[in-house]
């Protein structure tokens, strides 16, 4: 029964250190919600990644327009990320392969623009591990998701 009380308290001083830290969703009238299952913990957590992202969102953008005068917006966001975003030309071969792949699993789709993402050193960290095998991975997504695929 101690620890069962013990556990109870725990749980009520973290989700108070939570609530004291974090901003509020609720109005001041309105019951907080108490954090005591893992499916709520999960959903906090989510909320917790959703604001860093737009924190850091939000700090690039800032930062992108102070610098306005020295280098474009997305080239600031670019090196920001430590990422090389190259538009692969239709004869490029990796476009072909690409290109097959898709109208083979989705005839349907339109493909505007294929890029080729690499992230600065990924080469270097590659081999490091010695792989026997590698992989292109290509990802579609819209433009304004480019900076969470890395």
């Amino acid at each position: 029964m101690i620890c069962v009380i013990t556990q109870i308290l725990t749980i009520c001083q973290l989700n108070n250190e939570y609530y004291s830290i974090i901003p509020l969703e609720a109005y001041g009238s309105e019951k907080l919600a108490m954090i005591d299952t893992l499916e709520n913990v999960r959903v906090h957590v989510q909320k917790l990644d959703d604001k860093f992202e737009l924190e850091l969102s939000y700090k690039i953008r800032v930062s992108a327009q102070v610098n306005l005068n020295r280098i474009s917006p997305l080239d600031y966001l670019y090196k920001s990320i430590h990422c090389q975003f190259e538009a692969l030309n239709q004869d490029d071969i990796d476009c072909h392969f690409i290109l097959r792949y898709i109208r083979a699993s989705s005839p349907n789709t339109k493909v505007d623009h294929i890029f080729k993402v690499s992230r600065t050193n990924n080469d270097k960290r590659f081999f490091e591990r010695n792989l026997n095998n590698r992989y292109l991975l290509w990802h579609g997504t819209n433009i304004c998701n480019l900076i969470k695929v890395y």
